[in-house]
C-alpha cells in the first residue's frame, strides 16, 4: 500500500478517479511481480519487462528449433555441401529440404547474440560491467565440453563479455571495441594462423598443446583447430557488443514508430521467413563471415548477407510481439537443450533418414517436413526438461560456493 502525498483534483474540486487510476496502474507497472529465470533463480520484473521476457522466450524456441534442424539434418556442412546431408537425397523432394534448412541458418545465431545481449545489457543499467555467476556457469559449460564442437558458440559469448568488461575498467568508448571487432573482421585469413594455438609454429610441448586444447580447441574430432580468436567470431562479438551497448536505445526509439496492429505482425512473420525461404534457394551457405576466405574481395554482396541475417531475426521478434503463446518453458530451456542436444545427434540423424525413406510417397513433401519438425520440438521439450534440472543444480552449487568463497578471489 502507497499513501500518496496528494490526490489528484478536478477544476470542480472533486477526485479526479481517471488520473488516480493511472497512477495506480503506473505504480502496478512499476512494483512487477516474481518469476522464474532460465537458471532457476526468481528475479522480480515489471509488467514492461514480463512481456518482453516471454516476446523474447517465443523467438528462443523458434530459433532453437532452427538449431536443431541444422545440426540433426546435417546443414552446411561446408561449400562442398549446399544442401542438409540426410536430405539431400533423391527420394525427398527438393523444397521439403529446402523448407527445413531456411528455418536454420546464421539468423538463429544472430538473434540469440542480438536479444541475448539485449538482456544482459539490462543488468548493467547505470552500472559498470562485471562478470556474473551466470558467466561462470558458462565457463564451465565450455570447459567440461572441451571435444565438443558446438562450445565455440560459448566462446563467443565469453569473449564478447571479457572485451565488455575490460572495455568498461578502461572507459573505453563502445564505438571504439565495435570499430576493433570490425577490424579485425576485414583481416585477410592469412593473419589468422597466427592466433592458432594448435599451429606447429608455437612449438608447444604436450603438456602445453594439451591445455590449450583444452582452452581454446573448437573440434577435437578433427584436424586439431584451437584458436584464440577467427574469422567468423570476430564478427559474433561485434553484434554481440554493438547489441549490448546499443539495443535498448535503438529498441525505446524504434517501438514508437512502428504499428501495433496484428496484421503488421503477421507481415513481419512473412517477410522473415520469406529471407529464409530466399537465401535458401539463391546464396546457401552465407559467406559473409568469411569476406577474405582464400583472398576473395569484400564486395557489396557481402553486406546484403550480413543485413539479411540481421533483418531476419528482428522481424521475427517484432512478429512475435502478437502472439499470445505462453513458451516461457521452452524459452528457459534452451541453453539446457544447446547443452545437450549433441548427445542424440547419433540418434536423431538416422531418424530423420528413416522417416524421409518412407515417407518418400508423399507427393507433396510437407508432412515429411511436417514430422521432422515435430520430433525436433518433441526432443527439444524432452531435453529442455531434463537439462533444465542438471543446470539449475549445477547453478545451485556455483552459488554455494560463491557464498564460501571471499568475493575478492572470485
Amino acid at each position: 500500500m502507497i499513501v500518496p502525498g496528494d490526490l489528484p483534483q478536478l477544476p470542480n474540486g472533486k477526485l479526479d478517479l481517471r488520473a488516480l487510476k493511472l497512477r495506480a496502474n503506473d505504480h502496478v507497472e512499476a512494483e512487477g511481480e516474481e518469476v522464474l529465470d532460465s537458471l532457476g533463480q526468481m528475479k522480480k520484473m515489471s509488467r514492461g519487462a514480463l512481456s518482453q521476457t516471454q516476446v523474447i522466450h517465443r523467438c528462443y524456441t523458434y530459433w532453437m528449433l532452427g538449431v536443431l534442424l541444422d545440426h540433426y539434418c546435417l546443414c552446411d556442412m561446408g561449400p562442398q555441401f549446399p544442401y542438409c546431408m540426410q536430405l539431400g537425397l533423391s527420394h525427398v523432394k527438393p523444397w521439403t529440404e529446402m523448407l527445413i534448412r531456411s528455418i536454420g541458418g546464421y539468423q538463429d545465431m544472430f538473434g540469440f547474440l542480438i536479444l541475448g545481449a539485449y538482456q544482459d545489457s539490462q543488468n548493467f543499467k547505470n552500472k559498470p560491467i562485471r562478470f556474473r555467476q551466470s558467466d561462470l556457469l558458462v565457463l564451465i559449460l565450455y570447459l567440461l565440453n572441451w571435444s565438443s564442437g558446438w562450445r565455440w558458440y560459448f566462446a563467443v559469448m565469453l569473449q564478447a563479455k571479457l572485451l565488455l568488461v575490460v572495455g568498461s575498467m578502461m572507459r573505453i568508448p563502445a564505438l571504439l571495441l565495435m570499430l576493433s571487432m570490425l577490424l579485425l573482421w576485414f583481416l585477410p585469413d592469412r593473419f589468422y594462423p597466427g592466433v592458432d594455438t594448435c599451429n606447429p609454429s608455437w612449438n608447444l610441448s604436450p603438456l602445453q598443446k594439451r591445455l590449450f586444447e583444452v582452452l581454446f580447441s573448437n573440434d577435437m574430432g578433427t584436424a586439431p583447430f584451437c584458436p584464440i580468436l577467427d574469422h567468423p567470431r570476430t564478427l559474433f562479438i561485434f553484434v554481440y557488443v554493438a547489441a549490448f551497448h546499443m539495443g535498448e536505445t535503438i529498441l525505446a526509439n524504434v517501438s514508437q514508430m512502428l504499428p501495433s496492429k496484428p496484421v503488421y505482425g503477421a507481415m513481419a512473420v512473412a517477410a522473415s521467413m520469406t529471407i529464409g525461404i530466399l537465401v535458401a534457394m539463391f546464396d546457401y551457405p552465407l559467406k559473409f563471415a568469411f569476406p577474405f576466405h582464400n583472398e576473395n574481395l569484400f564486395t557489396w554482396w557481402t553486406l546484403v548477407e550480413f543485413l539479411a541475417c540481421t533483418l531476419q531475426p528482428l522481424l521475427l521478434v517484432y512478429g512475435m510481439t502478437f502472439v499470445r503463446l505462453n513458451m516461457t518453458f521452452w524459452g528457459n530451456a534452451t541453453l539446457a537443450v544447446y547443452v545437450f542436444h549433441y548427445n542424440f545427434i547419433v540418434f536423431m540423424g538416422p531418424l530423420i533418414a528413416w522417416v524421409s525413406f518412407y515417407m518418400q510417397w508423399d507427393s507433396t513433401g510437407l508432412l515429411n517436413a511436417g514430422i521432422i519438425l515435430l520430433l525436433c520440438f518433441l526432443l527439444q521439450t524432452v531435453v529442455g526438461c531434463c537439462g533444465v534440472f542438471i543446470l539449475r543444480c549445477l547453478q545451485i552449487a556455483i552459488a554455494k560456493v560463491a557464498r564460501a568463497v571471499p568475493t575478492c578471489v572470485l
